[in-house]
């Protein structure tokens, strides 16, 4: 049986094409590689944590997703600093979270943990919105970061949102949300806003994407194997401007079916006035 190396990992990683001093937004399924010969999670994490530290050197920036969907899903309050990573994205995730040099951006549907030279740019609350001018993932694409896969596909990667926003699709709205967000229990903002999709539009996304094949097509991501998975390294900037471009031919390409926009109705209650 083969077990999940510091030597393993750090090849991996350089032939997938990360490099010192990049800034890197990791999708992660750690289970997926399997485990250290001692068998333990803690030592698992540490390890991936410790290597992308290594391969990233002092000016690389390290980055995770986390989410806080129980802000939405049920108006509990947000803290940057004490609410839990939602469980949805993986033990790694919160891993990163949980190191105290981590920082944490504001907007909780789209909350970013960092870890290095960038950290603290990228998490700094100089926007309310999720996706918008100045968020956490504007500042991801500003930067040209690296989305790393590990273990998963770019099925979970949430820059889709952010290129729908970008875009303009029909389908998502900007919604207010005013429940509070802190750190440490200081208040930061008293209301945030996110650009989100109607619920009660029939609106469902593909189960799978032609990002993928377009990306290995543009030979614009790197994947190797590793173990019994695979590491990808990608470019923000190419995997959003795809994703736009594509947007731009067909405002509903990612979607399973063109959702039924009743006339009459919002987003399809045509003008606003009579002559």
């Amino acid at each position: 049986m083969e077990y999940i190396t510091k030597k393993g990992i750090t090849e991996a990683l350089y032939n997938a094409g990360v490099d010192k001093g990049d800034t890197i937004f990791i999708h992660s399924d750690i289970a997926a590689f399997g485990t250290t010969e001692n068998f333990s999670r803690k030592d698992t994490l540490c390890m991936f944590y410790e290597t992308f530290k290594e391969v990233l050197g002092s000016e690389g920036t390290l980055c995770v997703p986390a989410y806080f969907y129980e802000y939405a899903r049920f108006g509990i309050p947000f803290d940057t600093a004490l609410s839990p990573v939602s469980k949805e994205l993986g033990v790694f995730a919160k891993y990163i979270h949980s190191l105290p040099i981590s920082k944490r951006s504001c907007n909780p549907l789209a909350a970013v943990a960092a870890v290095g030279k960038n950290a603290e740019y990228i998490c700094a609350p100089h926007s309310r919105h999720n996706y918008g001018a100045e968020s956490a993932f504007d500042k991801l694409y500003k930067l040209d970061a690296k989305i790393i896969l590990l273990g998963t596909n770019m099925f979970s990667v949430t820059m889709g949102h952010y290129a729908e926003f970008k875009a303009g699709v029909p389908y998502m709205y900007n919604k207010i949300y005013n429940i509070p967000v802190y750190t440490n229990g200081q208040l930061i903002y008293d209301y945030t806003f996110a650009s989100v999709r109607y619920l009660n539009k029939d609106i469902e996304y593909k189960k799978t994407t032609d990002i993928e094949y377009e990306l290995e097509y543009n030979k614009y991501i790197n994947t190797v194997p590793y173990l019994s998975s695979k590491i990808s390294s990608v470019s923000i900037k190419q995997v959003t401007d795809i994703l736009i471009n594509n947007i731009l031919k067909n405002p509903y390409i990612h979607l399973d079916h063109k959702p039924d926009f009743p006339a009459g109705q919002i987003p399809n209650d045509g003008p606003v006035m009579k002559k």
